[in-house]
């Protein structure tokens, strides 16, 4: 629903949500936060440069109840607008970052190598003995999520209108943060898939979710099933744990990010230009999120660096045939 800004600022407000609805976002939250601002800008008079005092009172006049994370929200939201502001208006200062941060403190994730990429491949086709469907199944989805760094929930909510094989493409359709997405893939996938939804319509025609992936259970897949699938995968082949930290389905996604950059790096490429591109591939909401992969690569290019060229002209690529 449409909301009306009215403070002094009201057509900057404004104009700003359009740009932020512009770039894709939903914004509907960040909106209403942003009209209680104005509102607070109104009731208190305000018609000249804001300043960090603006948001530290608005804070503690309206949302004294909130929790520090909830405020960090908040902020980061206030903060984008002021640096809008900032724009048209020299003399604003822009808000400090480093001030309501919260510590992130996330595990390193883990960046599997080449072989354990070979490995994973190879050993899903064979997780089950009796059901065909579950090695499929299991098959493609870490297929998605190696070769094009999908969500799980990206993976299991994907329907067989979502895929392209002519054009070599696929829809994300309204995933985290409300964003939908195409993205290219390559030909080793789309025989992937190909093979894929021909052996569900000759063993499962019979089935009616939208959904391209399910289980032997004759459902569409659910993202709880391909938690459970891979790790008992990760168990099966030795791999459920490294250094006492637990892998997960998601940490591929990591691995596709990372590897990313760092061949990027290797070929000499300006990766900061290409940034906001992989973020759009990725569907990250802005491309500072996908900057957190800059700390993994330096932290992790001794696991990466070496085996990125060979990973998808050897096994991996051949695993997938």
């Amino acid at each position: 629903m449409s909301r009306t800004f009215q403070s002094a600022f009201s057509r900057y407000f404004t104009d700003f949500v359009k740009l932020r609805r512009v770039a894709g976002l939903d914004y509907s939250s960040q909106e209403a936060l942003l009209q209680k601002f104005d509102k607070y800008l109104l009731r208190t008079g305000r018609d000249d440069i804001l300043s960090f005092d603006d948001v530290q009172n608005f804070f503690e006049v309206e949302h004294s109840e909130k929790s520090f994370g909830q405020k960090c929200r908040m902020y980061q939201v206030i903060r984008h607008f002021y640096d809008y502001l900032a724009v048209f208006f020299p003399q604003q200062p822009h808000l400090p970052i480093g001030e309501y941060r919260r510590s992130k403190n996330r595990p390193v994730p883990r960046i599997f190598t080449e072989e354990e990429l070979a490995l994973l491949l190879k050993e899903s086709k064979r997780i089950s003995r009796h059901n065909e469907i579950r090695n499929k199944t299991l098959h493609a989805a870490i297929s998605l999520a190696v070769a094009c760094g999908l969500r799980r929930s990206e993976i299991a909510n994907l329907r067989l209108q979502d895929v392209d094989l002519n054009e070599h493409s696929l829809f994300i359709n309204q995933t985290k943060f409300g964003k939908s997405r195409i993205i290219p893939i390559g030909e080793d996938l789309c025989e992937i898939l190909r093979d894929y939804i021909t052996f569900r319509r000759q063993h499962y025609s019979l089935v009616t979710t939208e959904k391209i992936f399910i289980t032997m259970h004759k459902t569409g897949l659910s993202g709880s099933w391909l938690y459970q699938s891979f790790r008992e995968l990760l168990y099966k082949l030795g791999m459920a744990a490294k250094d006492g930290k637990n892998a997960h389905l998601h940490d591929l996604r990591h691995t596709f990010a990372v590897r990313t950059i760092s061949h990027w790096y290797r070929a000499g490429k300006d990766v900061q230009s290409l940034l906001p591109a992989l973020a759009s591939y990725m569907g990250h909401e802005h491309y500072s999120n996908t900057a957190y992969y800059f700390t993994m690569t330096a932290e992790l290019l001794g696991i990466v660096v070496d085996n990125f060229d060979s990973v998808w002209e050897s096994e991996v690529l051949n695993e997938e045939d």
